[in-house]
């Protein structure tokens, strides 16, 4: 008998070049493919296996997404990957939403910059390393939330830049 699948973790994505990614059609469009297209399209599969075993007797199951920060308000700096990180992040919100009647829980993580593999050579503020993301998730898990930011203070970081005025966010610099 095959065991039943509990966790199901969606965690990859492509950054660029920020410039290089909006003035070069082909890198614009390969961004979309994997952050947004490729995400959905496992994600979608991913639910309808999840839901097939819950119609079969066996456990709910539990999505994680890792989206990104720059999915709550695109800005300037990285529009491009924010974008495709927008698509896929809405992707699962609505995900969620749409398999809680069969109780099978999405998480949406939502890190700032995660030094990684991804971002090798570049420097940021609130940096975090790939354990803290995790143990995020693991605490996240545990008291049922939908959404989970790594670090915590984009929480209310976010609640703020996402009512600024668009003519205050422009002149952040970030």
């Amino acid at each position: 008998p095959q065991e039943p699948v509990r966790t199901v973790i969606i965690a990859f994505g492509v950054l660029g070049d920020p410039e290089a990614a909006w003035q070069d059609p082909r890198r614009t469009r390969a961004m979309f493919t994997v952050n947004t297209t490729a995400a959905a399209s496992i994600g979608a599969l991913v639910a309808d296996a999840l839901r097939a075993q819950r119609r079969g007797g066996g456990p709910a199951g539990r999505i994680i997404a890792v989206s990104s920060v720059a999915a709550e308000r695109v800005r300037r700096s990285n529009f491009v990957y924010g974008a495709s990180k927008a698509g896929m992040d809405g992707f699962f919100i609505g995900l969620g939403q749409a398999l809680a009647p069969e109780h099978i829980r999405v998480l949406v993580v939502r890190p700032g910059f995660v030094r990684s593999a991804m971002t090798v050579g570049r420097r940021a503020g609130l940096a975090v390393d790939p354990d803290r993301v995790a143990g995020a998730v693991v605490r996240a898990l545990d008291t049922d939330r939908a959404v989970v930011r790594v670090p915590r203070i984009f929480t209310p970081l976010m609640a703020i830049y996402r009512n600024l005025p668009d003519r205050i966010a422009r002149r952040l610099a970030f």
